[in-house]
């Protein structure tokens, strides 16, 4: 009798046990990571930073991080066939800036279709006339802004994931270019969780970024554990300096975004980087 009883106990420990270890793995599964990356156009003239030699190490970074979500600036559509064709997986979004189909740079969302549905997708100009391709106010650029809303298949959450590249010169561009993306993220959302990337390609303490980081949190200040690696993302293909310029974000909703990671990756190869930015890598969940 004392036996059975025992049997009975240990089986109803075991169980619970079970239990808890499941709900842990349940919530460790919905969590997903994003990158973002500006990987630098192919310019032959960089030598041997030139896309040739680096696209195979951008491919090995997303598997070995095991990116769901790869949010890529100043990308080449043939650049995108390139990291795409290395991947098994996934697919992307986006069009080009200069005539909203294949000519030009991306700011395309590269993302795992086992993870996620992609329910709806569309690309804005960066302008006054954000539904054409067009050049904004003083930009050198035209400038575009890529967004999805996805449905995660594990969690069954759905949420608005934009991604972006800010010009580069043009000071009223980027006044008006972070209220035309609240505004439109606003009007696109409808109370979706938010998630925003992109090379905005202005400091933290740039007043122009206000309407960005007045409405939505940097994740880098959200990390329970802390931020890894450098504090800047900017590095020229300059391996020996301290990088110190951070010019590329990851926002959200800090309401309804859980962020469990943050990082800059300062990996390298042969003490060379695959890419003049490093990329911004997050793990979060929809709370």
């Amino acid at each position: 009798m004392i036996n059975f009883r025992l049997s009975n106990i240990s089986i109803a420990v075991l169980f619970i046990a079970l239990l808890f270890t499941v709900g842990c793995n349940s919530n460790k599964n919905d969590s997903f990571r994003v990158m973002s990356f500006n990987i630098r156009f192919d310019n032959p003239a960089d030598g041997l930073n030139a896309w040739p030699y680096r696209k195979e190490h951008v491919a090995q970074m997303v598997k070995f991080y095991n990116i769901d979500i790869l949010n890529v600036q100043e990308v080449l559509h043939h650049q995108l066939l390139d990291i795409t064709g290395m991947l098994n997986g996934y697919g992307f979004i986006g069009v080009g800036r200069d005539d909203g189909d294949t000519l030009g740079e991306y700011s395309a969302i590269i993302y795992s279709t086992q993870r996620f549905e992609l329910l709806f997708s569309k690309t804005f100009w960066l302008s006054e006339t954000p539904d054409t391709p067009s050049l904004g106010w003083d930009a050198a650029c035209k400038r575009v802004c890529t967004w999805a809303i996805f449905k995660d298949r594990i969690s069954g959450k759905t949420f608005a994931l934009f991604n972006t590249h800010f010009d580069h010169m043009g000071k009223e561009a980027h006044k008006n270019s972070a209220r035309l993306l609240v505004n439109r993220i606003t009007a696109i959302a409808d109370g979706l969780p938010v998630v925003i990337t992109g090379d905005f390609n202005m400091i933290p303490t740039d007043s122009s970024l206000v309407p960005v980081t007045s409405n939505f949190a940097d994740t880098y200040d959200l990390s329970p554990i802390g931020h890894y690696g450098p504090v800047g993302t900017w590095n020229g293909f300059d391996y020996s300096s301290p990088l110190t310029d951070r010019i590329d974000y990851c926002f959200v909703d800090s309401n309804k975004i859980d962020i469990l990671r943050h990082a800059h990756i300062d990996d390298a190869f042969r003490q060379r980087f695959p890419s003049d930015h490093l990329p911004v890598f997050v793990e979060m969940r929809v709370s």
